[in-house]
């Protein structure tokens, strides 16, 4: 008897408010899934650019890598070659990376592999 009355006083009200509510169920639902497409589609975005960056960096760095080694072949197969080694044969690692103004730890691991 209590939800007749109901119905007969805040019927239309009560419709009216269960519509609207999954109607907003329906918009956050759809919202979500807005929401989720952004992220994988950020993701994928993140991942692209990531890549991008490491090329760049590799190909920044292997340019430096030769550059730098051919000033220190340069050093040791050039005209000048004899101003760099020392007395008992071996280089001057000091004298290189101060002409090419290179660090030793550098100058040292590019004659080891050299």
């Amino acid at each position: 008897m209590l939800d007749f009355l109901r119905k007969l006083l805040f019927g239309n009200e009560i419709e009216e408010l269960k519509q609207t509510i999954d109607n907003q169920k329906r918009q956050i639902k759809e919202l979500e899934a807005k929401l989720e497409k952004l992220k994988s589609t950020t993701d994928t975005q993140t991942k692209e650019l990531s890549k991008k960056q490491t090329k760049h960096l590799d190909k920044v760095h292997s340019e430096k890598y030769k550059k730098i080694h051919a000033q220190i072949l340069q050093c040791t197969q050039g005209l000048y070659v004899d101003d760099y080694k020392k007395e008992d044969g071996s280089w001057n690692i000091y004298k290189i990376s101060k002409d090419t103004k290179i660090s030793r730890q550098t100058v040292r691991k590019h004659l080891e592999n050299s």
